[in-house]
């Protein structure tokens, strides 16, 4: 017999077990248990309980029930708090759900915390359009020294595309704008802007909307095509006829 069929049918004969235990606590006078409404009402509400228990023992990161594949008296563990958890049943329930809802909102506030350090450290990599840091966000003093103090390094051969990915690349932000491109590199917005549609259109640049509006930024295949560039003596005269590798 397969593992975890054993294991569940000891956890329902367990609830249904332990929902008798739990209708049989309360003393009744007269009444026939079999057409006893209550009866079977425990009986569900034990089996529901036995059943969440595997939940219960993951939220106290037990490996009882994996353990109990190669220890088979630890399946009698099992069905102690299968019996348990079905004979104080609404006790359970409410106490699991309680814990299972208040874990659910710590992982959501981490989510948030994590999503808000992230639009920190992305904000404080975006240029505005005067080719200064993005102020929206208030970003601490430690975060911003730690940020790259680069400068692009432009060749003689460059064309505008390769200075537009080594703006994007070696530059001060990871988001930038055309402006601050454009006095980067010298070229004027609307040849950037060409530029750019094109470098997309290649998957090499992306854009993303940030807090002062959109902003590029480099790809992965970005800055492969920038070190073909750098490795290769004669990369640049096939940038300048248009032949653009991965074209």
């Amino acid at each position: 017999m397969e593992h975890w069929i054993l294991v569940l049918i000891i956890i329902l004969i367990s609830g249904a077990i332990g929902g008798i235990v739990n209708y049989l606590l309360v003393e009744r006078v007269g009444v026939l248990f079999l057409r006893d409404r209550e009866f079977y009402k425990s009986i569900f509400i034990g089996l529901a309980a036995a059943l969440l228990v595997p939940l219960f023992l993951n939220t106290i990161s037990s490996n009882l029930i994996r353990d109990s594949e190669t220890d088979i008296y630890k399946i009698f563990v099992i069905s102690g708090f299968c019996l348990i958890a079905s004979i104080y049943s609404k006790s359970f329930i409410q106490t699991l759900s309680d814990k299972v809802i208040r874990q659910l909102d710590e992982v959501q506030q981490k989510v948030k915390n994590v999503e808000k350090d992230v639009n920190a450290i992305a904000d404080s990599e975006t240029e505005d359009g005067s080719g200064g840091k993005h102020n929206d966000i208030m970003v601490s003093h430690s975060l911003d020294e730690h940020l790259p103090q680069l400068k692009a390094s432009f060749r003689e051969n460059d064309t505008d595309k390769i200075k537009i990915l080594r703006s994007l690349a070696e530059g001060n932000y990871t988001f930038r704008s055309l402006q601050g491109m454009s006095k980067e590199t010298g070229i004027n917005e609307r040849e950037i802007n060409i530029a750019i549609n094109e470098l997309s259109a290649l998957g090499y640049i992306d854009q993303s909307m940030r807090g002062s509006g959109i902003r590029f930024y480099i790809t992965r295949p970005g800055r492969e095509h920038l070190a073909w560039y750098n490795g290769t003596s004669y990369a640049h005269l096939l940038e300048k006829n248009g032949d653009i590798k991965g074209a």
